[in-house]
C-alpha cells in the first residue's frame, strides 16, 4: 500500500496536470503527462482486496469528475484566509504563495510570542520570534 507521502505526491502531480489541462501550457501537460505515467506516478487504485493498481491520466480523469481543471487554484485560495485566522501575517490583506517569514504560508505558531492590544479600535498583533531558546 502506498504511504501517506508517496500518496499526496501523486494527488499533487494530477493536480497540477488538471491545472495544466486548461491553460496556454499544452506542452508541458502533454511531457508532464508522459512522464506520470512512465515512472507511474499517478495515484493508483485499490480494489476490493486493497490490491493496487495503476491508472492512467485519462482513467483517473474520468474516475475523478468532481476535481475541476482550477482545483489545484481554489486549494491555494482557500488556505491563505484559513491560516491568517489561526496565525495572522504581518501586514494583512497582502497574499501571496510565495510569501515569506510572517507571510510565508508555511509560517507556524511555534517560536512566537504574540501579544495582542488595540490602538483606536485597530487590533494590532506584535511578534517575537524566539531565537536558539532566547527571546
Amino acid at each position: 500500500m502506498a504511504e501517506p507521502a508517496a500518496s499526496s505526491s501523486s494527488e499533487l502531480y494530477f493536480l497540477i496536470a488538471r491545472f495544466l489541462s486548461t491553460g496556454p501550457c499544452r506542452r508541458a501537460l502533454k511531457v508532464l503527462v508522459q512522464e506520470l505515467e512512465q515512472h507511474q506516478l499517478l495515484p493508483k487504485r485499490l480494489d476490493w482486496q486493497g490490491n493496487e493498481h495503476y491508472r492512467s491520466y485519462e482513467e483517473l480523469v474520468l474516475s475523478n469528475k468532481h476535481v475541476a481543471p482550477d482545483h489545484l487554484l481554489q486549494i491555494c485560495k482557500r488556505i491563505g484566509p484559513i491560516l491568517d485566522k489561526e496565525i495572522p501575517p504581518s501586514i494583512s490583506r497582502v497574499n501571496s504563495l510565495l510569501g515569506a517569514g510572517r507571510q510565508s504560508l508555511l509560517r507556524t505558531a511555534k517560536g512566537m510570542i504574540c501579544s495582542l492590544f488595540e490602538i483606536g479600535g485597530v487590533r494590532c498583533y506584535m511578534y517575537r520570534v524566539k531565537i536558539w531558546g532566547i527571546l
